[in-house]
């Protein structure tokens, strides 16, 4: 498929991506920022990344483009996985290897997921019902680090978490903000901590715009 054709179909434009050097698409976030930012390795050779609501594919192609063995991405959004399929094998259109996989779906419900040396899940979290159990899989997922946004709480909050449970009462909101429900910081670090991590670094802010008013990152070492 010719790259012109690609754009004219593009889902969305949230995600700045990085076709080549010479082609760089913008979008809404600029994820080659936030990729510096979270303090991904700059050399992923002989390692696997998973991003868990990959979009379009931004941070595949960049873990690509830093020469990552393999990579693999999950979104329930079933046109962003096909253009990011389309656009990965754009990418590699010139190589006989296709070291990468596209899973339409829930990452929660899915048992194509393996671990992987590196795995994001940015701004995801926030709208899982069940937070403990969907920082569990992130941790049978995750080998060596693990790359979380939450949005946490603070004054602009529907409600505030001290604790975060095993499960989130009904939703009062369905905005890009999450379900309505925001833990503070102490709550989301002991929450990670009680799902299997044991090292967690506080990021801030990795984004310049950011859907909530409070997204935090989190480093995460098993």
């Amino acid at each position: 498929m010719l790259l012109n054709s690609l754009l004219d179909q593009r889902p969305n434009k949230y995600q700045t991506i990085r076709i080549d050097d010479n082609t760089i698409l913008p979008g809404t976030h600029d994820t080659l920022k936030i990729w510096g930012r979270l303090g991904i390795p700059k050399n992923l050779i002989g390692k696997t990344l998973l991003d868990i609501g990959c979009s379009t594919g931004a941070y595949l192609l960049e873990a690509l483009y830093h020469g990552a063995d393999l990579v693999t991405g999950i979104d329930e959004a079933v046109d962003c996985c096909s253009w990011a399929d389309n656009i990965l094998n754009y990418q590699l259109r010139y190589t006989s290897e296709k070291p990468f996989s596209i899973i339409p779906g829930r990452f929660d419900s899915s048992i194509a997921v393996f671990p992987h040396d590196y795995v994001l899940a940015l701004s995801v979290i926030h709208h899982q019902r069940r937070p403990l159990e969907f920082l569990r899989l992130l941790r049978s997922v995750t080998k060596h680090t693990l790359w979380i946004e939450w949005e946490l709480w603070d004054e602009h909050a529907p409600a505030k978490l001290d604790i975060v449970p095993e499960e989130l009462p009904p939703p009062i909101s369905t905005s890009s903000w999450g379900l309505g429900y925001y833990p503070t910081e102490y709550a989301a670090i002991n929450a990670i901590i009680a799902s299997g991590f044991s090292e967690i670094t506080p990021l801030g802010k990795v984004r310049d715009r950011s859907c909530g008013e409070n997204r935090m990152a989190f480093e995460c070492h098993p």
